[in-house]
């Protein structure tokens, strides 16, 4: 999905509360993905589990933002996979607080 129609509805969500709120949320989702990121960077690929588990983490991430059905997220996927997900999901929410929070 291009990264434009994912922008667009995380300004969606985001619109729904008042502008603290808004800086909260942006905050704590950031934390997040920051997080799982770390995860993600000391596993290995051989760590099927574990990496099942972070993707797990980051469908719950996109089904609260709306997204599930944007950003494809499939099981069993590769630790560079899940890092490219990641870290496009959180240049998009840095790309729209610059640009509408």
């Amino acid at each position: 999905m291009p990264r434009q129609i994912i922008n667009l509805k995380l300004i969606e969500f985001f619109k729904c509360y008042d502008k603290a709120t808004q800086s909260k949320m942006y905050c704590l989702l950031l934390i997040e993905l920051d997080s799982l990121l770390q995860s993600a960077n000391l596993l290995g690929d051989e760590q099927q589990k574990e990496l099942n588990n972070l993707n797990h983490k980051f469908n719950g991430v996109c089904r609260y933002l709306k997204l599930e059905k944007d950003i494809i997220v499939c099981k069993d996927m590769s630790r560079i996979e899940i890092l490219s997900k990641l870290s496009a999901l959180q240049c998009s929410l840095k790309e729209i607080h610059i640009e509408a929070l």
